[in-house]
């Protein structure tokens, strides 16, 4: 099975970059760590990542250049920013920046799983869409031969060739409705949880 997303995730804290990998992870979302602003930028010359998380104190970060430069790499890809120490000054920088999120720690669990999965309903969506669209394609391109052939009465219900069809084609409507449904979800997101008290990401 696929990963939801691929994450990248910059902090100088190696414990704070544990204990949030283990938990997307355990979300099914693919992360990647790094402990500074340098070789993040380095990953994000390198590979293309779905959401980046990073603190905003941390090497290789001054003046949020690690986000003016992600946001010139990669234009699409939401940015989560967590800090320990939030001014009004980095706020308000952020608001020029692809930033979907400025979180403040201790993050709750609750909060930062929300966050994260609004910073990527574009990519779900786009993602369900494309799936979508190869399902139907794949279909239509087995239909003509199929078509014509029934109309020729070179085949009928016990061919092999039309009982195939008819078989992909019912797990493609399958395939297809649940594609709709996630597609549904995510569009009309669930009301907003309330985080438990007792699940904060500390620094």
């Amino acid at each position: 099975m696929s990963a939801l997303a691929r994450i990248l995730i910059a902090d100088d804290d190696p414990d704070y970059l544990h204990v949030i990998s283990d938990y997307l992870s355990l979300r099914g979302y693919d992360c990647k760590c790094v402990p500074d602003g340098d070789t993040a930028t380095e990953e994000l010359l390198e590979h293309d990542y779905d959401l980046l998380i990073a603190d905003i104190e941390m090497p290789g970060n001054p003046d949020l250049d690690l986000i003016q430069r992600a946001t010139e790499l990669h234009p699409r890809t939401p940015i989560i920013l967590v800090t320990g120490y939030p001014c009004i000054e980095t706020a308000a920088t952020s608001l020029g920046l692809n930033v979907a999120a400025y979180l403040v720690k201790p993050v709750e669990f609750g909060e930062l799983i929300f966050q994260v999965e609004e910073a990527l309903r574009p990519y779900r969506m786009t993602r369900i869409l494309q799936s979508l669209d190869d399902r139907v394609n794949d279909w239509m391109r087995c239909l003509p031969p199929l078509r014509e052939k029934l109309l020729l009465h070179q085949g009928d219900s016990h061919d092999m060739d039309v009982r195939n069809f008819m078989v992909t084609s019912l797990a493609t409507m399958v395939s297809v409705m649940a594609d709709l449904k996630s597609l549904l979800c995510i569009s009309v997101p669930e009301e907003r949880p309330l985080p438990p008290c007792e699940t904060n990401l500390r620094s």
